[in-house]
């Protein structure tokens, strides 16, 4: 099992999505969440650390339901073919991701949350408040 305990951080803004595509959803912005504590997770469906890590991501989940907890998942690709919407959409459906899905094609959504490395959670706070991170080893770029 993975190490999915977050590390405390000094309090930052969570930085807003860029406009992108979606998956599983339209657009979320962070900014309609606050209240509610969210994680968002960066992973990459070619990566076998992402994917054990997903199954992290689905414990979580089912151990904070009814926590009012979010999750936001942001696909960051590291090879050119990775960025086929539909690639993303079949692996996502063959790994049971239900939540929304920002496709960061471009890396926008990493460079704004300042993430080098995939698979990686921030956890934000009700008050839209990075307070903490879980890296999950791969240099991303």
């Amino acid at each position: 099992m993975l190490n999915t305990r977050f590390r405390p951080e000094r309090m930052t803004i969570a930085p807003e999505f860029p406009q992108s595509e979606w998956l599983n959803e339209r657009e979320v912005r962070l900014s309609t969440l606050h209240g509610r504590p969210v994680i968002v997770y960066f992973w990459n469906y070619a990566s076998l650390p992402s994917l054990i890590f997903l199954r992290e991501v689905h414990r979580l989940e089912q151990r904070y339901a009814g926590h009012n907890l979010a999750f936001i998942g942001v696909h960051t690709p590291l090879f050119s073919f990775e960025r086929e919407r539909h690639q993303v959409e079949r692996a996502a459906q063959e790994l049971r991701s239900v939540h929304p899905t920002l496709l960061d094609n471009q890396h926008a959504t990493a460079r704004a949350f300042h993430t080098p490395f995939v698979p990686v959670a921030y956890l934000v706070n009700h008050k839209g408040l990075i307070i903490g991170h879980s890296v999950h080893v791969i240099p991303a770029f």
